[in-house]
């Protein structure tokens, strides 16, 4: 640095410089050298000094209507002043982080290419690459954050002040410190986004899929076309732009295995009664649903099985059901299964329909669980209430069974519903949940069943987890309902 560099600097804080000399000012702030003179000058006494020997512009201070020269040491730290904040907002409240190790990795700071290695400096726009070795990095409030190998990502800020960085490709792992909320932390990926109050957790970018795990704490996580969850300590998720984004145990213990492995056993077992009925119309056990490629829900009962009543499934997502090792289907506005049209399905009366579902949420009037059609049967959420209804449309006098337990409260739950010939029965969990006289011949039309829609009524898409269904030609009767409940139920 010379003389000339100083004076230069000097006349930057004084604010002497022209357009064109201020462009040129930003421009050298980008050279390591160049930058590094500027803070030592702000807060190294020699070198103030210094200035105030090369100082030669006379200074004017306003008092009234009286114009002074004034001192030059006084507007020198007058201005010294407000560099001091200014390098302070720059570097310290907007996040400066520092490289705690950077072995074999770069940064590109425009097209300038820094190896990186202890005590380097991270500036907004720094685009970080990592080979064989991982890099680590801290904020001045002490959050971390871990590039694994073979990582590229950009270091920034979003609008509201908050540390932001976009993962191009590979994995970081980040323990963030709490945080102010309107200013969370934000981690992109091609397929994902990352609110961070402050937790720690790790997160990949890959060319289909955003996978994340949260190790304690809390994050929102969402995907390109909206869907989000909260992620929490223990949690994972998957977000990708064609199914929605949904927490996931990470861990269970072998301990609960041993205790679902028993419970499963005994279901499966007792599940052959519907599968072996004569009067089963059709018996979905969702077991053949756990793979990822999965497209079709298989029609498993004996009675049936010559007819053309297996489901396609359209973009849901295969997770676990009420077990570790039960295949279940999740349901939402981006997938439901569709079943050809069939007169199997229409069914004048008596009639049972029964489901194992679990609600996510209810954002929706009429949310359904299975339905053909709107004018027919099917078993859905009533309007906008968290309790259940069962329909059997054309029965006198209106055919629509509406409960009261609510069922929106994260769990497991056993719904039922029965037609007699001379009443309707909705069951929850075991329990007669609601019931009523009706009579008549159930409607008959041409809509194909739906399971997690109503494909005469759109918009009406079920967000939850379904892992059994099954469809009778006869009423089950209580105590049939109330086994199902007692072999089936998950705890």
């Amino acid at each position: 640095m010379t003389d000339k560099d100083y004076i230069f600097i000097a006349n930057a804080l004084a604010g002497k410089l022209s357009e064109e000399e201020t462009g040129l000012f930003n421009k050298r702030m980008h050279e390591n050298e160049f930058r590094r003179a500027y803070l030592d000058f702000v807060l190294d006494e020699r070198l103030i000094t210094k200035t105030l020997e090369l100082e030669q512009v006379p200074h004017y201070e306003i008092s009234g209507k009286e114009e002074k020269q004034a001192p030059a040491p006084l507007v020198f730290f007058i201005g010294l002043a407000a560099a001091i904040a200014i390098v302070f907002s720059i570097f310290h409240t907007k996040g400066m982080a520092i490289i705690d190790n950077g072995q074999e990795a770069y940064v590109l700071r425009g097209n300038t290419k820094f190896e990186l290695d202890a005590g380097f400096k991270l500036l907004a726009g720094d685009r970080i690459y990592t080979t064989s070795n991982e890099v680590s990095f801290t904020y001045p409030d002490n959050t971390t954050v871990e590039l694994h190998k073979s990582t590229e990502a950009l270091v920034s800020f979003s609008p509201t002040g908050g540390k932001k960085i976009k993962l191009m490709k590979g994995d970081l792992t980040a323990d963030v410190t709490p945080q102010v909320k309107g200013k969370e932390m934000q981690i992109f990926t091609k397929e994902s986004k990352a609110l961070v109050l402050g937790t720690k957790f790790t997160i990949s970018s890959a060319p289909i899929k955003s996978n994340l795990q949260v190790h304690k704490g809390k994050v929102q996580f969402f995907n390109t076309t909206g869907s989000k969850d909260f992620v929490v300590g223990g949690e994972y998720a998957n977000a990708r732009s064609d199914a929605p984004v949904i927490s996931q145990e990470s861990f269970i213990s072998d301990e609960r295995k041993h205790r679902e492995d028993i419970k499963y056993n005994r279901w499966k077992d007792y599940s052959q009664k519907f599968i072996n009925d004569p009067d089963t119309v059709a018996y979905y056990d969702f077991e053949d649903v756990n793979q990822q490629q999965a497209n079709t829900l298989h029609n498993k009962a004996l009675a049936t099985k010559k007819l053309p009543l297996n489901g396609e499934i359209i973009t849901t997502l295969p997770l676990n059901g009420r077990w570790h090792n039960k295949g279940s289907l999740y349901f939402s506005e981006y997938g439901y299964v569709n079943f050809q049209r069939n007169e199997v399905y229409n069914i004048p009366g008596p009639i049972t329909v029964f489901a194992w579902m679990k609600v996510k949420k209810f954002d929706r009037g009429w949310q359904t669980i299975i339905s053909k059609g709107d004018k027919t049967w099917r078993l859905a959420r009533n309007k906008w209430h968290n309790y259940m209804e069962f329909c059997c449309s054309g029965l006198d006098p209106h055919g629509i069974l509406i409960g009261k337990k609510n069922v929106n409260d994260g769990k497991w739950h056993l719904l039922v519903g029965t037609y007699d010939g001379q009443k309707m029965t909705l069951y929850v969990d075991g329990e007669v949940d609601m019931k009523m006289e009706a009579k008549g011949l159930i409607n008959q039309d041409d809509y194909p069943v739906n399971i997690g829609a109503n494909a005469q009524r759109k918009k009406r898409d079920f967000e939850g987890w379904i892992d059994e269904l099954g469809i009778l030609k006869r009423a089950l009767s209580p105590s049939e309902v109330k086994e199902m409940w007692l072999m089936g139920k998950p705890n």
